[in-house]
């Protein structure tokens, strides 16, 4: 099958994750965690039926949260696209948040966390992240924190999907054997009738420059050390933000990169260095680190 043969289509809600100080700590994951129960349930189908109904087209659906989006994608055959576009929408419109698919998600996030913080990168990462970015949202891992999960209730996964999935800061967009035309057809057909009141606006907070400071996560069984170097930086919206993507890809962005030579190439020191320009809607981070010998 070539991939002229392949509809894939994505819808995104975008500025949906909580940013309000400590609420926005107490919350932390909300965003990644309501996106996650969106296959687990709506009013029509329950998880099985969801994954046999998409099975049985030969797609896939696959969501996504991040810090600053929400992204719900879906790839099937174009001769399918009617039925699975109606599958996404019901998904995205119509999810269930069943509180036993909440007590299971929250289970495996959870355990998925507990292992990943056995990990001197992990730990190293998420250190860096709150030591550059302090109150911001940013700062926390977008999955969550193992004080944040256990908190989330279904009212307040509600409330974030009422105010987030809306068709006011949705983006449809389809790509593959399908005209224009037809294209308008299947989306009017299922989101057509998609209405939402605007939600109050949110406030942002950007974070405060930090001060030079030396941070030591003591993990004594760890057979590796993590080291990390970190400052807040430029939002996506910079005008050097091209200059910038540039500079870390001479930096640390790949393998003949200076740092990997250096660190890794040259003296044998770690299995790679590099460094990495993450840039979002209000803030942005510059990280280089790598992973040695203790």
């Amino acid at each position: 099958m070539s991939s002229s043969d392949r509809a894939s289509v994505t819808e995104r809600g975008v500025s949906h994750q909580e940013r309000r100080g400590d609420r926005s700590s107490r919350l932390a994951g909300l965003a990644h965690f309501t996106a996650g129960l969106l296959k687990r349930g709506t009013g029509a189908r329950n998880a099985r039926k969801i994954a046999e109904d998409i099975e049985a087209l030969g797609a896939k659906i696959d969501t996504e949260a991040t810090w600053d989006a929400t992204t719900v994608k879906l790839t099937t055959l174009s001769s399918n696209a009617a039925p699975a576009v109606a599958i996404l929408a019901d998904l995205v419109r119509n999810p269930a948040f069943a509180k036993e698919e909440i007590e299971r998600q929250r289970r495996e996030t959870l355990d998925n966390l507990v292992l990943d913080l056995q990990q001197p990168g992990t730990i190293a990462r998420y250190s860096a992240r709150r030591a550059a970015l302090g109150a911001s949202a940013y700062a926390h891992p977008e999955s969550g924190t193992p004080a944040s999960l256990p908190r989330f209730t279904r009212e307040e996964i509600v409330a974030l999907h009422d105010r987030a999935y809306r068709p006011g800061n949705a983006l449809f967009i389809l790509a593959g054997n399908i005209t224009a035309p037809e294209a308008f057809i299947l989306v009017e057909k299922v989101f057509g009738d998609w209405t939402a009141p605007e939600p109050p606006a949110e406030s942002v907070i950007s974070p405060a420059p930090p001060s030079a400071r030396h941070i030591l996560v003591d993990m004594p069984n760890a057979g590796q050390a993590a080291v990390y170097l970190t400052a807040p930086c430029i939002p996506r919206t910079a005008d050097d933000w091209f200059a910038g993507k540039v500079a870390n890809a001479l930096l640390g962005g790949g393998y003949s990169s200076w740092l990997n030579q250096e660190v890794r190439v040259k003296r044998g020191l770690s299995y790679g260095a590099a460094s990495r320009l993450s840039t979002w809607r209000t803030t942005g981070q510059f990280t280089a680190g790598a992973q040695t010998k203790k």
